[in-house]
């Protein structure tokens, strides 16, 4: 059953954002998974590098059958993207038109805003059995409490 998130191509109109997600991470070693959402559902890739899954990534938003992407590195969580206002606060990243959908959820895996939602089976954790009292990423399956932990920078 599709539920109705943000697109990849919504989310890169912001020009932070979309500045943000160009940028190659601090920590981009590993393998990255390139997650694409399809009329028969989502489908996931590997590939070796930030570079060249953003590359794929936006390649695949050029495609009219590709409803929604994520660029996504299960070994690495990140925060989401930040400025510093005039008197020097810092302020995060959250798309206006998010404002107030309490569904959205930042994924740190995903480095995007995700529908969390309870899921008796995810296409993403095939092989694990999936607890319907959590909340998931409907694209990537990290669970809401692991996605609310605290991090170092």
């Amino acid at each position: 059953m599709p539920i109705d998130q943000v697109s990849m191509r919504e989310l890169l109109e912001d020009e932070l954002f979309r500045k943000w997600m160009v940028k190659v991470p601090p920590h981009a070693l590993g393998r990255w998974r390139v997650y694409v959402l399809r009329d028969r559902g989502w489908q996931r890739g590997e590939i070796d590098s930030y570079h060249h899954a953003y590359r794929w990534m936006a390649s695949l938003l050029r495609r009219e059958d590709v409803l929604d992407v994520a660029v996504n590195n299960p070994a690495f969580p990140t925060r989401q993207p930040a400025r510093r206002t005039e008197s020097g606060a810092v302020e995060r990243w959250w798309p206006l038109s998010l404002a107030e959908d309490l569904r959205h959820r930042w994924c740190p895996y995903c480095r995007r805003p995700t529908v969390f939602a309870y899921f008796s089976r995810h296409h993403a954790l095939r092989t694990t059995t999936v607890d319907v009292n959590e909340r998931r990423c409907y694209v990537c399956g990290c669970s809401q409490s692991l996605a609310n932990k605290k991090r170092r920078k």
